[in-house]
């Protein structure tokens, strides 16, 4: 129910870079441009208004055998819609660049709070979690729709106003860019075809401790992208020399320190996975070699982030499809020759640089800068493959 949660909260919100498209240098001063905002609200509207259409179908008599589980479902939605329309002001107090509250309390202070909650309360089911992850939310939403407010209301804005010729083309443009983010937000969940598949081959244990070394190893696919939230229209403007040295810059400090923290994990993945249970340390080399796939998914740069703040959205959603061919291919491929989690573990590393790839040829298409530019042209793509394929060699 929590991943059916977070899913809502995707198409609710949209996405945290929902708004990047749309932020120009300035932003800070005049605040969101108001029609884009009202676009947002129209499309977060519509979401939600399909996220309690799915709660009253779900709870009601329609669905035999649902009784037990209506309080899961309603917690779930409620706590979706809230997690949802939270991100979205989120968004707001991003693009007005007040960087500082936004990922203090997103990043910081929400989990922290949940945390504690979940420790001082020690709720014994399900439901229990759900109603602290369902009033923390709310209660976020309350407060950072107020300090959205005030921001507004106290801001002095430059007089600037929309053509009415304009706010006519910005809705069905507000409602095609909505649609294709959570295109893409349902698509990148192909990530967990791995679980699907191995659950089918090998005892559920298995399964566990290859995703406890893949939810390790993702955080530096959310470091990258927490880092260049940070950035909501030098994205946009990264063509210009001044604004690419700035994305650089933040992606030369993300790889030096990832770097480091790459190698302190390598070494001690044993020791990581033990808090988790002694048999989890079995499953080190799992996590070396995904740790690798990650690291190498970070010399690509922030392409992802790009291809959304430059307007791409279904392009990049579509890359994701990347994956249903090369992974199955290689997998299956594999398995005739090594075991279940070793062959998914190449699989991955493959799939991975197979969507960055796709990326990387999209950017240079659509002539958004690109890492590539600046790191070995036109053999940028096989240096990175070849860095996947070392690393995985290495760990495994």
């Amino acid at each position: 129910m929590q991943l059916a949660a977070g899913i809502i909260a995707a198409l609710v919100s949209g996405g945290d870079m929902w708004l990047n498209r749309f932020t120009r240098h300035g932003a800070a001063a005049d605040g969101p441009v108001a029609h884009f905002a009202r676009s947002l609200y129209v499309a977060i509207s519509a979401c939600t208004a399909v996220a309690l259409l799915t709660l009253a179908v779900g709870g009601s008599w329609l669905w035999p055998g649902v009784e037990p589980y209506r309080k899961l479902i309603a917690l779930g939605c409620v706590s979706g819609i809230a997690a949802g329309l939270g991100e979205v002001f989120f968004a707001v107090m991003r693009s007005r660049q007040r960087v500082v509250i936004f990922f203090g309390l997103r990043d910081v202070a929400v989990p922290a709070i949940f945390l504690i909650l979940l420790i001082a309360l020690r709720p014994a089911k399900a439901a229990g979690v759900l109603e602290i992850f369902c009033i923390v939310w709310l209660a976020v939403v309350a407060l950072v729709a107020a300090i959205d407010y005030v921001g507004r209301s106290g801001q002095t804005h430059s007089g600037r106003t929309v053509p009415d010729r304009c706010r006519r083309i910005m809705l069905p443009l507000a409602v095609r860019h909505t649609l294709s983010i959570q295109a893409g937000n349902l698509l990148s969940r192909l990530a967990y075809l791995d679980v699907f598949v191995l659950s089918a081959i090998v005892p559920i244990a298995e399964v566990g401790l290859f995703r406890t070394a893949a939810q390790l190893a993702i955080g530096f696919v959310v470091v990258q992208h927490f880092i260049f939230l940070a950035l909501p229209w030098q994205l946009r403007a990264a063509r210009r020399a001044s604004v690419g040295e700035q994305v650089l810059s933040h992606q030369r400090l993300l790889l030096v320190l990832s770097v480091v923290a790459f190698m302190a994990l390598a070494v001690a993945a044993g020791p990581v996975l033990a808090l988790f249970g002694e048999r989890f340390t079995s499953g080190a080399w799992i996590l070396r070699a995904l740790l690798a796939v990650r690291f190498a998914g970070l010399l690509w740069g922030p392409q992802h982030e790009l291809l959304i703040s430059n307007g791409h959205v279904a392009a990049d959603a579509a890359s994701n499809l990347v994956v249903l061919a090369v992974w199955p291919a290689l997998f299956f491929g594999l398995r005739e020759y090594t075991n279940p989690l070793c062959a998914a573990v190449i699989a991955t590393a493959f799939a991975d640089a197979a969507v960055q790839g796709i990326r990387c040829i999209l950017l240079h298409r659509y002539g958004v800068m690109t890492v590539r530019a600046h790191a070995g042209g036109v053999a940028f793509p096989l240096m990175m493959t070849a860095a996947t394929a070392v690393g995985v060699w290495l760990a495994c």
